[in-house]
């Protein structure tokens, strides 16, 4: 059955955003500036960022449901708004198959018609591998969704970033962190005995 969203009762109006925004404090728009930077690049700049995801928010392109936190709704949705500026800003690199009499790949040539020595095989198996490396990532940030400090030492281990920096990033203390971390290898052996990436 297709549950119907409540937009009204489910996610805040534009002027409880703005109620929201006008209710920030100064260590929460630094620690969002913080957060913008670890989000920008290739071309995103931070208060850019941080103007966009705002001004979506405000528009009602980016809902906040009511039971989210708003700091955390703002950090995942530059996240996201930064993640689709980068592939607009980004050339498609896609591959082309060149195929023999049966429908197999013979030779694969990208963008500049550069062939690629990459076996078929090797392609679909990465393109696999990535989709599950994915949906497990979702599983696990799943297993930490009423987790705040874990949530965001996972997206930030997901971004590469150090533990100094996740912790300067979202004002974690180091206390705080190594617990979290302990709490997040527990529950992940817990699920995954074999380990959790495929």
């Amino acid at each position: 059955m297709l549950k119907v969203v409540n937009k009204e009762k489910d996610y805040l109006s534009a002027k409880e955003v703005k109620e929201q925004i006008g209710a920030l404090s100064i260590p929460d728009w630094i620690r969002l500036k913080k957060i913008a930077r670890v989000h920008s690049g290739n071309g995103v700049e931070p208060d850019d960022l941080i103007q966009e995801t705002i001004a979506r928010a405000l528009s009602n392109v980016r809902n906040c449901p009511r039971d989210v936190d708003f700091m955390k709704f703002l950090a995942n949705a530059m996240k996201s708004v930064a993640g689709a500026q980068r592939r607009k800003q980004r050339p498609e690199n896609k591959a082309d198959f060149s195929m023999d009499d049966e429908g197999k790949a013979i030779q694969i040539f990208d963008k500049g018609d550069n062939v690629l020595n990459i076996p078929q095989e090797q392609v679909i198996e990465d393109k696999k591998r990535t989709e599950k490396i994915g949906q497990r990532l979702q599983e696990v940030l799943e297993l930490f969704k009423d987790d705040e400090p874990a949530e965001l030492i996972i997206m930030g281990k997901e971004d590469g970033l150090s533990a100094k920096e996740i912790r300067e990033t979202f004002d974690i203390d180091k206390k705080t962190y190594d617990t979290t971390l302990r709490r997040i290898r527990r529950t992940i052996d817990k699920h995954y005995p074999n380990g959790w990436m495929i």
